[in-house]
């Protein structure tokens, strides 16, 4: 019972990443720019 909440969490996250896949993306760009500066 208690471990169909994280993983019913976890999917939300990946339909979520797969839904957006733009924020994703623009949240690298960000990681990358952040590093390199």
């Amino acid at each position: 019972m208690f471990l169909t909440l994280p993983i019913q969490f976890a999917y939300g996250m990946a339909t979520s990443l797969i839904a957006e896949p733009d924020l994703l993306f623009q949240f690298c760009l960000d990681e990358k720019v952040n590093s390199n500066s």
